[in-house]
């Protein structure tokens, strides 16, 4: 759709630019210019989802009854029908959790250390409900997450428990030009109808039994060893480190840093960036997603865009964020597509005083008086 409609803008644009500009340049301008305006669209659409949000929740503030088949909002504490997941390298308790892996090679060569690809991820969730004013309404196929933080993990216990998981687990080869089918991923994901959902992707050729060596599997566990006999000096590293990632830059970048663990033991071992984003049972969160009578639960049919989002936070909470979304995302949005026409409107009559332009203006005039004197 998105494209769908970047091509409608770019040919409108390129129906306005033409008259005024020669070509390619109008062909550029139109493109340049329907990026742009779709940026500014997006601003009222994300206005027009927040609006939705905080309908949907003034009404589930009601008491309103779930109604089958309709877009409803489920506020209310988030509980693991069963026992809970265990996140793969935090070791924490939760009902989801997203996860990827990227290993010290990539990140080493990588020139943004924030932003470094992947080489595993994958999505875990656990059947669980949300005990609201409607009683256990079930979540079912995997929420699109808003408001939880993505956790990035630095300790040697957590390389330990990622080896672990990396050997025992299999993963669906996604590498090369299969990340193509990616979106296939997210559809299957997206509309798991049992709450049960095992996804774990390889999305490079770098097998998972290298990925850490077993040969430093004895140094991991000395390491790991020490981190839990100083708790204070892992969480100033963990606290370094993040700030580290958060300033990374090329020129700060240091890769001959030790920590106080492969300081004191002398053992030095590469471990992968590894981040989490999970869901902590009991959180307060608001479930938005298709009702479905039969299953007691929220569940997008396969192909549907209405697809389930869980939001960190209380009912009163979000709705006020989604209020201030509204009308920030509303006056961003408009107030831009304004200037944004007002600068190519100015543009163009720039060009059009312009020698150029009243050249190519005088052409112009002279082709049409050529085919209406052959006409006539």
């Amino acid at each position: 759709m998105a494209l769908a409609l970047y091509a409608a803008l770019a040919a409108a644009y390129f129906y306005w630019l033409d008259s005024v500009f020669e070509r390619p340049g109008s062909y550029v301008g139109a493109g340049v210019v329907a990026f742009l305006a779709l940026m500014g669209l997006g601003g009222l659409t994300n206005a027009r989802t927040a609006w939705k949000t905080a309908s949907l929740l003034a009404a589930a503030k009601q008491n309103r009854p779930l109604r089958d088949g309709k877009l409803v909002a489920v506020p209310g504490v988030i509980h693991a029908s069963g026992k809970p997941l265990i996140a793969p390298f935090s070791g924490a308790e939760c009902v989801l959790c997203e996860y990827d892996l990227a290993s010290a090679d990539r990140v080493s060569k990588s020139e943004n250390q924030e932003n470094t690809g992947s080489d595993f991820a994958g999505f875990l969730m656990t059947p669980c409900v949300i005990r609201s004013r409607h009683g256990d309404v079930r979540l079912l196929g995997f929420p699109l997450l808003e408001g939880f933080e993505e956790d990035h993990i630095f300790s040697y216990a957590a390389a330990l428990r990622a080896r672990d998981f990396l050997s025992v687990t299999p993963f669906e080869d996604r590498a090369g030009l299969k990340i193509a089918s990616m979106f296939s991923v997210f559809g299957e994901v997206w509309s798991d109808d049992d709450g049960l959902v095992q996804k774990n992707l390889r999305l490079s050729k770098v097998d998972p039994k290298t990925l850490i060596s077993p040969a430093s599997k004895p140094d991991l566990e000395r390491l790991s060893q020490w981190e839990a006999e100083h708790p204070e000096e892992v969480e100033d590293d963990e606290a370094e480190d993040e700030r580290d990632l958060a300033d990374a830059t090329d020129d700060t970048t240091d890769d001959d840093e030790l920590s106080d663990a492969e300081a004191e033991t002398g053992l030095s071992v590469a471990i992968p960036k590894m981040t989490e984003k999970r869901v902590p049972p009991g959180a307060d969160v608001c479930a938005i997603g298709l009702y479905q009578e039969k299953r007691r639960g929220l569940l997008p049919p396969r192909g549907s865009r209405h697809v389930n989002r869980l939001i960190r936070g209380s009912a009163d909470e979000i709705q006020q964020q989604s209020r201030a979304a509204v009308r920030r995302n509303l006056i961003g949005g408009v107030v831009f597509l304004i200037l944004l026409h007002a600068a190519v409107w100015g543009v163009m009559q720039l060009y059009l005083r312009s020698e150029e332009g009243q050249r190519r203006q005088e052409q112009s005039s002279a082709a049409s008086n050529h085919v209406l004197h052959f006409g006539i």
